[in-house]
């Protein structure tokens, strides 16, 4: 019996001490109340429908105020894992204030404030679609912007969208780099 009760603590202390992973992204769960002393500025969403990694949708890059970043990878494949390969890891860095200074300047940008709500996809693509979530909070105010099948090196862009949105969306883009070649 002891044996049983040993083995039970030191699987409950594994799973209690394991980085945090889930099979659904915090993009499925209804958005945290804020919090006065670090709120959650930026939140984007990817949801990638046909060929696509699982599980769907993901959280690509949650920034606070406080430069705080969160984002959701999958963790790298192990042959012989099964199930462990498809979950979400949730990951978190830190980023500059200058960073964070330049991500609400572009948000607050009028072009961006007045941006549609949604954008359809101007590129049709074969065997896959993407949806992307950004909400943008600051001082009160909330931007929503849905945006369908976004390719940053797509040359038309410039005629579909505000060019805060594509700066920003480049913006959040090198932030993302250097993060998974960081962590």
């Amino acid at each position: 019996m002891i044996k049983i009760l040993v083995a039970a603590l030191f699987v409950l202390n594994i799973f209690l001490t394991c980085p945090a992973q889930t099979r659904e992204s915090v993009c499925l769960e209804q958005q945290p109340a804020a919090d006065a002393s670090d709120p959650v500025v930026l939140n984007i969403c990817n949801h990638t429908h046909g060929m696509a990694a699982t599980p769907q949708p993901r959280l690509y890059f949650r920034l606070h105020q406080s430069g705080l970043v969160e984002y959701e990878v999958n963790p790298g494949y192990r042959e012989g894992a099964g199930d462990a390969n498809f979950v979400l890891l949730k990951k978190k860095i830190k980023v500059r204030a200058e960073d964070v200074a330049e991500v609400i300047r572009l948000c607050e940008q009028q072009d961006f404030q007045g941006a549609r709500n949604e954008y359809p996809a101007f590129q049709i693509w074969t065997d896959s679609s993407l949806q992307t979530t950004i909400v943008f909070t600051h001082n009160g105010r909330e931007k929503k912007i849905v945006v369908n099948n976004y390719s940053e090196t797509d040359q038309r862009n410039s005629s579909y969208y505000p060019a805060s949105l594509i700066a920003l969306l480049k913006k959040i883009e090198e932030l993302r780099k250097s993060m998974l070649e960081y962590n």
